[in-house]
Order: C-alpha cells, then structure tokens, then sequence
C-alpha cells in the first residue's frame, strides 16, 4: 500500500509540477508499478516530453520514473490530430499495455477504428498495435488481462443509430464492445453489447472464475455488466 501510494503521489507529481524536458498541459491518466518499484505512467500532453517531437495536438506518452519519482525516460506517439491515453497495464514480463482514442487514426497501427491498443517491450520498444472501433470514439477504451494471460480490450463505438434526447432531438449514440486478443495482438474474439443507450466500458475486471465483470457509464448511469470470456455469443 505505501508503494502503491508513493506511485499515485509521483504520477501526480509528474502531471502537475514543473519538470525539465516535460511540455505544457502534460496529464497522467493511468498509472502502473513495477515488481522493482519502478513506476510507469501515461497519459496526453500538448507539448514535447523528453526532447521529441510533438506530433501535433495532443499527443500520448509513457514516462519511466524510478521508486523515488524522478523521470528518468518519456516515450511520446500520436498523430497529428489528438490522443486521449484510457489505460496502461504491465504483464508477468513487464510489458507494457497501453490503450486511447484519437480523432485520426495511428499510422504504424494495424486494423481501421478511432481506438487502439499498443503494446510495448519493458523498455519501450514497440511490439504491436492495433485499432478498434469506428470512425469516432466516445471516450478511450479500457484494458486488462485474464486468468489465461489474454488480452481483455472494452470501449466503445458508433451504433450507426440515433435516439430521441428530449430537446436536443435525434441523437447518435455508442455501444460498448468486448475485444479478446492474444498476447502477441490477434482477435480471438468479440461482442457488442447492443442496447438503445450510450454505454462508455470504464474498468474490465476479469474474476477467478474466468467471467469479466465491465463497469462503465451508460447514459449517464451506471453500468455494471457481466459476460463469459472466450464463450460470449457473437452476434448472428
């Protein structure tokens, strides 16, 4: 708990403080640590962090800093719209998962869809990407691992429908969706939870038992919805 808390204090250290090589408006939204105590955070700036270039707008980044909280490292990516960074998780080896949305899309990712996933050596080396969803995104997607070391992605996309929101009239709304990917970035499968409501997947929580349980927002209310990984049925 004081490791945890020491984490939770430099990633706001790091978002809030003036720090040399680190741009304006720089902000943490995820944070993970090491089994050394090392912490690694990310989030979005709208500046340059570490020397590199800005890509234009907002772009994401990946800071290492050491169980002290000194920055020893940034790893900046983006395009030359803007980046929201929604979560980071490390596995066994220390990898690095990194997921956001963008209102273009990441060149060096593969797929189409407003939302991706990254996938970096303990170091920093890119090992894959991906993209998800549709042509926009309601908010950044969610990450997590199971119980068989795969990849568990929840985020949302366009419904491609609209409804009726009182007297801002005919509305499009998003639905949430379920990605499961090896750990080397392949689809082993997927699910769209289709209700005529916005639903925006905050937190994917996988059990001992092998269910997910995926906490959100939908429209506006809370959403707490349970599905079987890997034995979802797909739409027909």
């Amino acid at each position: 708990m004081i490791a945890l808390t020491a984490a939770l204090a430099a990633a706001v250290v790091f978002a809030q403080a003036p720090v040399p090589a680190i741009g304006p408006g720089s902000t943490v939204a995820a944070v993970a640590l090491r089994a050394d105590g090392a912490i690694i955070v990310a989030g979005t700036t709208q500046g340059s962090q570490g020397g590199q270039s800005s890509q234009g707008g907002l772009d994401a980044f990946i800071a290492w800093l050491t169980p002290e909280g000194l920055l020893e490292r940034v790893l900046q990516f983006g395009t030359s719209g803007d980046e929201r960074v929604g979560s980071l998780i490390l596995d066994e080896q220390g990898n690095i998962y990194v997921t956001g949305d963008t209102n273009m899309q990441l060149s060096f990712a593969v797929g189409t869809g407003a939302q991706f996933v990254v996938k970096f050596t303990p170091e920093g080396q890119l090992l894959w990407a991906k993209n998800f969803g549709g042509n926009e995104s309601y908010s950044p997607p969610v990450i997590a691992l199971d119980g068989a070391g795969d990849v568990i992605v929840a985020g949302s996309q366009p419904s491609g429908r609209t409804k009726s929101y009182g007297r801002l009239g005919q509305q499009p709304f998003y639905e949430a969706y379920l990605a499961v990917l090896t750990l080397d970035g392949e689809l082993i499968d997927d699910h769209v939870f289709t209700v005529d409501e916005t639903q925006a997947p905050t937190e994917a929580l996988p059990l001992s038992d092998g269910s997910l349980v995926i906490l959100g927002l939908q429209s506006l209310e809370l959403l707490a919805a349970m599905a079987r990984s890997h034995t979802v049925s797909l739409p027909a």
